[in-house]
């Protein structure tokens, strides 16, 4: 029975309608609230540098450009690619290709003006507010991977982080949120200009891959095959594992090679034992070590077999006899 309430007082809020309200504020409420807020700023005004981290999904760039965006005067935006579309994943683009669109795209990303709710999901109000002062754009893309040498051909200043990771435990993270590598692979086989050129001799392989983990590896061989091909000298291309052997020492290299000023805020995210497990992009409290093999009890020994011979015939410097602790020396 509904319990009785003075007249003309608000109505009681049962603990259902609270979390009602509560989720509908998250969902509808705050994304409008910061875009309202946050074009009525400037972007950056004065940033006098520019990177990209770039990956795959699953790969650790989300940690490893969480990192970077802690440092001084970094405005950080996350996959903004993401706005381009389905038509742009994954989509093989050589350094002569001629496409405004995806041009433009970039050059307003670089400024700091992609500003759609998912490209500034990173942000939280202190990022918002400071974002007119910032010294550095970062931004962090998963869908870009096989542009790599358009990009650099259009902005060959511009520093990119490439990440990779293992096969094994990228994965197994793919396969928890049912993603379905056979799919990506599939859009992939449909690029002639990709099957035709740089994976013309994987053809074969690739159409004729098989099952989940089969699947899995010949996509890692495909776009990992491309990430190398695409890398510059000025480039800096490691395993995600070599950075969460070291993470503090090795990821402040990494913002001072990009010259970016390292913060005390970036090395208590790198920790284990930090306090702060709540706001954008903070996620749950992880030993960085503990990433590199905790893995290994979760895949059996035919699937990780599977991987291995079939990641092999692509010939890569990356993770010999499928060892995480093994890293390419760069040449």
């Amino acid at each position: 029975m509904p319990t009785p309430q003075e007249p003309g007082s608000k109505p009681l809020l049962t603990s259902n309608t609270g979390s009602h309200n509560t989720r509908y504020y998250l969902r509808k409420v705050r994304p409008l609230a910061r875009q309202l807020f946050i074009k009525g700023l400037p972007g950056p005004l004065n940033a006098q540098q520019q990177l990209v981290v770039s990956g795959v999904p699953r790969s650790g760039t989300s940690w490893l450009a969480k990192t970077l965006s802690l440092c001084k005067g970094v405005d950080y935006y996350f996959e903004p690619d993401e706005a381009l579309g389905p038509d742009y994943y994954d989509k093989y683009l050589t350094s002569d290709t001629e496409d405004e669109r995806l041009l433009h795209h970039i050059k307003k990303s670089l400024k700091g003006h992609e500003v759609n709710e998912y490209a500034i999901a990173e942000k939280g109000l202190r990022e918002i507010i400071t974002r007119p002062f910032a010294r550095a754009v970062l931004l962090k893309w998963v869908r870009m991977t096989l542009a790599l040498d358009y990009f650099g051909a259009h902005f060959p200043s511009i520093p990119v982080i490439q990440l990779v990771r293992h096969p094994a435990p990228q994965f197994l993270s793919w396969q928890q949120r049912g993603w379905d590598p056979a799919h990506v692979l599939g859009g992939l086989i449909k690029q002639p200009k990709l099957m035709t050129g740089p994976l013309s001799k994987h053809a074969k392989r690739m159409t004729e891959a098989n099952g989940f983990w089969e699947s899995a590896a010949t996509l890692w061989g495909a776009i990992t095959t491309i990430q190398l091909a695409s890398h510059r000298e000025s480039w800096i291309l490691k395993e995600h594992e070599w950075y969460c052997e070291d993470s503090t020492s090795r990821l402040r290299w990494l913002a001072e090679s990009m010259g970016l000023e390292w913060t005390q805020q970036a090395e208590e995210f790198l920790s284990p034992h930090r306090s702060k497990t709540s706001g954008p992009g903070y996620g749950r409290r992880r030993d960085p070590t503990e990433e590199i093999s905790k893995w290994k009890a979760n895949i059996s020994q035919k699937e990780l077999t599977i991987l291995q011979r079939t990641t092999d015939k692509f010939q890569l410097p990356f993770y010999p006899d499928m060892d995480p602790h093994s890293h390419w020396d760069g040449s």
